[in-house]
């Protein structure tokens, strides 16, 4: 009983040091989880990495187009889940990069209407943070398919503009501006 009391009072402490913002987040995590039976670490996932690791774990593949949300995704990959959902069954192993790489937009000026503006977007937040980065236009430069081959295997995806953050892929399409935001707000640029 005295266990319960202390942790519930560390978690009452942990939640009056949050922002309302915080707070928010802290719920939607809290009941993601309860909803999914997943743990944490894998409710705050960034949506491409879930959609990865679910992937990974067996969801077939047009289940996982039909998800337009990440609450979607995460509500598939529960029952894939060993240990109820606690962990998962094959952790993806991240090579770490040897040589810290640049940021990176890749994008296209003939890809569709919709490239530009979200390209231009995450342009905007990057230079509003300070953070350096390299405009691909896949259309117009040297080595266009080593760079569209490079882009997709480290990415998997073909999708565009897709936006790399000191070499680590953040997400493609809107998906990058989400997941930029969320980071930004998150304080994790």
């Amino acid at each position: 009983m005295k266990l319960k009391a202390d942790a519930d009072a560390k978690q009452k402490a942990i939640e009056d040091a949050m922002s309302d913002d915080q707070r928010r987040r802290a719920a939607i995590t809290r009941d993601l989880c309860e909803k999914t039976g997943l743990a944490a670490e894998i409710v705050d996932m960034p949506y491409m990495k879930l959609k990865k690791l679910a992937k990974e774990q067996g969801v077939p593949a047009d289940d996982l187009k039909k998800c337009l949300d990440k609450a979607e995704v995460l509500i598939l990959l529960g029952p894939y889940m060993k240990d109820g959902g606690m962990k998962p069954a094959a952790t993806p192993v991240e090579e770490a990069p040897k040589v810290e790489l640049p940021s990176q937009i890749y994008w296209s000026v003939y890809s569709g209407s919709f490239v530009v503006p979200h390209k231009e977007r995450i342009e905007m937040i990057l230079d509003h943070k300070g953070i350096t980065y390299e405009s691909i236009d896949l259309a117009e430069c040297e080595n266009k398919k080593e760079r569209r081959a490079d882009m997709e295997a480290r990415s998997e995806c073909k999708e565009l503009p897709q936006l790399f953050i000191r070499g680590k892929f953040i997400g493609a399409g809107v998906d990058a501006i989400e997941e930029l935001m969320y980071l930004n707000d998150m304080g994790d640029l």
